[in-house]
């Protein structure tokens, strides 16, 4: 056998080969699992965590002196993310579909297959390591069926429960992702708090994750019709930013719905309608108190805040400087904007 053939073994048979030490918790099953190969093949060792909805967060590492392969049954299907840090994975469901996910890079799979064939690949270290997320189709239906946002990537695919990849090809692991899942693997809590802390950093993690799907599946820049409309959009936020439209008033007054339009609008600006409409009035307020002798309070009031104080503490967080200030001494505005450059270049990775 060459150094890099695949040395091959069925799970079953990987319970002669093993020792697994187990921690139950109400609630959670914790398995420390060290699989010690022949030695020519190295060693590896998964860490589990198996919480209710069919929840498995699992770390699989080790030092292999060549792939390894194995055959694993599973009876339920399932929704998986898989995560590469070392070396590489090769995945065949039923023999019929592949799944490779290449280091440093994850995806999403669905899967219902009964027989898969995994194909391990250590680093030029020897080094394989992997972070799998799985859960029931159960539970992540629940999940995203409840969330509008994250049902548009879905939508098409759930009621067909059949298999699909996500990304049609894996993609780099996002660094707020790879920080959790530290979190996950490095908990300080035993008992239910543990369980506890781990189902709190498991949707921290999802959540992030579904964010980062949208972001990069479902984000497509708007088409020149679509743009043209979202500049239209905010061509009419710019003539009515005192008193704007409801987000469901502006869908309707444009032929939307509210999703399209807050996911196209920042596709296109950069920022919500909320996050537009709020610093045009402050802009609009700074030009009428740089410009006008008109008092703080009704500048505040013409572009659309009903209240002083609220006026106050955003054109601060804004500008550095309240209203009242500007309209005292107008240079103030441009020394706070000389202070705010002055300390970003010098807090900047390249100063």
């Amino acid at each position: 056998m060459s150094s890099w053939e695949s040395y091959q073994v069925h799970g079953d048979d990987l319970g002669e080969l093993v020792r697994v030490q187990a921690e139950p918790t109400p609630g959670l099953l914790t398995l420390h699992t060290h699989a010690a190969l022949r030695p020519e093949v190295g060693q590896l060792e998964t860490h589990d965590y198996l919480l209710p909805g069919g929840l498995l967060l699992s770390e699989i590492s080790g030092h292999l002196h060549r792939p390894l392969t194995f055959v694993q049954d599973v009876a339920e299907p399932w929704v998986g993310l898989l995560y590469q840090f070392r070396g590489h994975a090769d995945s065949w469901m039923d023999g019929t579909r592949q799944s490779l996910v290449p280091t440093g890079q994850h995806n999403l799979l669905w899967e219902d297959a009964q027989r898969l064939t995994h194909t391990l690949y250590p680093d030029a270290q020897g080094q394989y390591r992997a972070f799998h997320l799985k859960l029931g189709v159960g539970l992540f239906a629940d999940l995203v069926e409840n969330n509008a946002e994250w049902l548009t990537l879905y939508r098409a695919r759930l009621p067909r429960q059949e298999p699909f990849l996500l990304l049609r090809e894996a993609a780099a692991v996002a660094p707020p992702v790879t920080q959790l899942i530290g979190q996950i693997l490095q908990c300080p809590y035993a008992g239910v708090l543990k369980r506890v802390f781990l189902e709190a950093r498991f949707m921290d993690m999802f959540v992030e994750q579904q964010s980062y799907f949208l972001r990069h599946v479902a984000e497509p820049r708007p088409r020149r019709s679509d743009r043209d409309l979202f500049h239209a959009i905010r061509h009419h936020l710019d003539a009515h930013y005192a008193a704007p439209p409801s987000l469901l008033e502006l869908a309707r007054l444009f032929g939307l719905n509210d999703f399209k339009l807050k996911r196209g609008f920042k596709a296109e600006f950069g920022t919500t309608v909320f996050g537009y409409v709020a610093n045009k009035r402050l802009s609009e307020a700074r030009a009428l108190l740089e410009t006008t002798a008109r008092p703080v309070q009704e500048i505040g009031e013409d572009v659309g805040f009903a209240n002083p104080a609220h006026f106050a503490t955003a054109f601060r967080k804004k500008f550095g400087v309240a209203p009242s200030q500007v309209r005292r001494d107008p240079a103030l505005l441009k020394a706070a904007g000389q202070a705010a450059q002055s300390i970003a270049k010098e807090t900047s990775p390249s100063s």
